[in-house]
């Protein structure tokens, strides 16, 4: 055996690949194991730094890897030149290679016959970074504007794809509905409003900032030095841990709240997000949005199951969230057919497995807020019955991800039957001002990363004509939770917003201490009791009274950041 087989590290692998080619992979008689074996000595030096020798390596897998024989493998080959060629700021040739990969990607596609839906969606999947990547060349060649333009494509042919199928997308691509022009981009903005819009591609992440008459990118490469390491790693590496910590916490559910109280996960909270606002370079951001009042932040992949909001916190702008531009574009074209603010008529569905007593205090208090309420609802097809009949829908039970299949995410109603995300999405909310979706953990459960497009419970409501949805990024406690969500409609049906209802409500969740907290819930079971809500309700009320009276009046019991950070609005 070769001792120099034995060597570890980049050298190591060299010489691993290149000693088949040396003794019987030839280029003539092993075409397929010639060109993979190039290919594998080029991704090592690019991972390297060394670019040269990289694509020297990729021309070479080339030779062999042809369209007629091994079409795939020469895509893969391509996607990484492309890659190195950005990494050399090499655009022209990025470019070059970049329009052969999109000509032989769309040609494989259109060889799958219709009934291939597994086959498309895998090679859309394995080759989504030529779709990336599209914006890493249009922002070398200065093209700012199409390369926002391209971010958003991308993004709502993901949302198109998992939601309705590549049937639909084709024929919304034909009306401009997932392509949007920069005129109708602009016309989301004011002078006082802007857009924070994410996008990730496999060369680092890019932000841009929209503003009216304004659009400026701030590109944070993987080996950007303004994040210290660069971008790539330092992003991957935070996200790995939380998601870690997070998904150890979850598993931890039949332990005491306070044992839980001090698990690494919600201690860190504040200070893990410090240290993501620094890996965005938010701090970049901040210095374009003078006279900014208000916000729309638009992530992309990970960063949509997290706090972006609070990267913000030193400043008092208003800050929503939207999955893409064109969601934005469709709330604006329907906000003139709304109710006009009547806020009269409620869909309240409780937790059907009556685990989350809590919930009950909050859907009955919320219930009395409204003119019009419906009859118990237990069955899906009530649900959707009812579901002309009203303006507002609130939901206080569970719901989940599922990361392989997310059109399949669903609400849980009686007899553990579920509301699939697929399924919401077809349904008419076009009438609805508001949906509420509380207790409820939208986001993804921390087991699994994000590398197309995020899209779930929110995604599907919004897509099938909501106006607004609260919702939460984790497992919230159910009594702070009740409270929060009280204390927003208290405020939203007083006439406020859901952006700055939902924003009081978590500031004053944040600030209120067992004095104060007690002397709120003392004047909530005086209406409770005007409005004859349930005794058990009331009881339950007058429970919390007594165990906030004889707490420490100072102390603010629901100030870690947990209890109330995890709730975002959806909303133009």
């Amino acid at each position: 055996m070769n001792p120099e087989l034995n060597i570890r590290g980049y050298e190591g692998r060299l010489i691993s690949y290149r000693y088949p080619l040396n003794k019987h992979i030839y280029q003539d008689s092993h075409p397929e194991g010639w060109g993979y074996l190039h290919h594998k000595i080029g991704v090592a030096q690019y991972k390297h730094q060394e670019y040269y020798n990289a694509i020297n390596s990729y021309h070479c897998a080339l030779e062999t890897l042809t369209i007629e024989q091994f079409p795939e493998l020469r895509l893969e080959v391509i996607q990484d030149l492309v890659k190195v060629y950005l990494a050399k700021g090499d655009k022209d040739n990025a470019d070059d290679y970049l329009f052969q990969g999109l000509q032989l990607l769309n040609q494989l596609l259109d060889q799958v016959p219709i009934e291939g839906k597994n086959q498309r969606l895998r090679l859309e999947a394995k080759f989504s970074t030529f779709r990336q990547l599209t914006v890493n060349v249009l922002l070398e060649k200065g093209e700012i504007i199409e390369a926002l333009r391209n971010s958003e494509l991308e993004k709502n042919r993901r949302l198109t794809h998992i939601l309705e199928g590549y049937k639909t997308e084709n024929k919304l691509k034909t009306t401009s509905n997932i392509y949007p022009s920069y005129e109708q981009i602009q016309s989301l903005l004011t002078p006082e409003k802007a857009i924070i819009y994410w996008f990730n591609s496999p060369m680092g992440l890019i932000t841009f900032i929209i503003k009216q008459n304004e659009l400026i990118p701030l590109n944070l490469s993987k080996n950007s030095p303004l994040t210290k390491g660069g971008w790539g790693g330092s992003l991957e590496k935070w996200i790995k841990e939380w998601d870690e910590d997070y998904q150890d916490y979850r598993s931890k559910q039949d332990e005491e709240k306070e044992d839980k109280r001090e698990h690494p996960w919600r201690i860190n909270i504040s200070d893990r997000l410090e240290n993501l606002k620094n890996i965005l370079g938010i701090s970049e951001i901040e210095k374009d949005l003078k006279d900014i009042k208000e916000l729309i932040l638009i992530p992309h992949q990970d960063l949509h199951r997290l706090p972006l909001h609070y990267l913000f916190n030193n400043k008092n702008w208003i800050i929503s969230y939207l999955p893409s531009l064109q969601i934005g574009l469709n709330l604006k074209q329907k906000q003139q057919q709304l109710n006009n603010g009547e806020r009269e008529s409620l869909l309240s569905i409780e937790n059907p497995r009556e685990d989350l007593v809590f919930s009950e205090i909050e859907s009955g208090i919320i219930n009395t807020y409204f003119a019009t309420i419906e009859p118990s609802i237990t069955t899906i097809e009530d649900f959707k019955n009812a579901i002309p009949n009203h303006t507002h829908f609130h939901f206080t039970g569970h719901g989940n991800y599922i990361f392989d299949d997310p059109k399949r995410s669903a609400l849980e109603f009686a007899n553990y039957n579920q509301l699939t995300a697929y399924e919401i999405s077809h349904l008419d909310f076009n009438s609805y001002e508001l949906i509420t979706l509380s207790a409820c953990e939208t986001a993804l459960n921390g087991k699994q990363t994000i590398n197309s497009e995020y899209v779930g419970l929110v995604s599907a409501f919004l897509k099938s004509g909501a106006n607004c949805v609260v919702s939460t990024l984790w497992t919230v406690d159910e009594t702070s939770s009740a409270w929060l969500m009280i204390y927003f409609y208290q405020q939203y049906c007083a006439g406020v917003t859901p952006k700055i209802a939902l924003e009081n409500a978590q500031t004053w969740l944040k600030d209120v201490n067992n004095q104060e907290l007690g002397i709120w819930l003392t004047k909530l079971l005086k209406y409770g009791k005007s409005k004859k809500v349930n005794g058990d309700i009331l009881r339950s009320i007058e429970d919390e009274i007594n165990k906030h009276n004889e707490r420490n009046f100072n102390s603010k019991p629901y100030e870690e950041s947990y209890y109330w950070l995890g709730f975002i609005v959806h909303q133009l």
